[in-house]
């Protein structure tokens, strides 16, 4: 690999890292990369549980809601509810 190449690869790979990707395998003859995407994919039913607060503005119905769609306990859907909330400004 050239230098030129090299560089341009050690580039593209602080890229990746800077936006906070990892990388599983680099291959220097080719300049395939294989990264393991940290994507996190939000949750639908948590916009159902902002949904529910905003119809009533109500933490009640926020919890009510978060109940039914996790099928957890009051206290489980308390603390996720007041959490999430919580990141939200509310």
């Amino acid at each position: 690999m050239t230098n030129h190449r090299s560089v341009a690869l050690l580039a593209a790979l602080k890229g990746f890292v800077d936006a906070g990707h990892e990388i599983e395998t680099v291959d220097c003859q080719t300049g395939m990369v294989t990264l393991r995407l940290n994507v996190e994919i939000p949750d639908v039913r948590l916009t159902l549980v902002w949904d529910a607060y905003k119809r009533q503005n109500s933490k009640i119905e926020a919890i009510r809601e978060y109940r039914s769609l996790f099928n957890v306990g009051l206290a489980d859907a308390k603390n996720a509810v007041e959490k999430f909330l919580a990141e939200r400004g509310v």
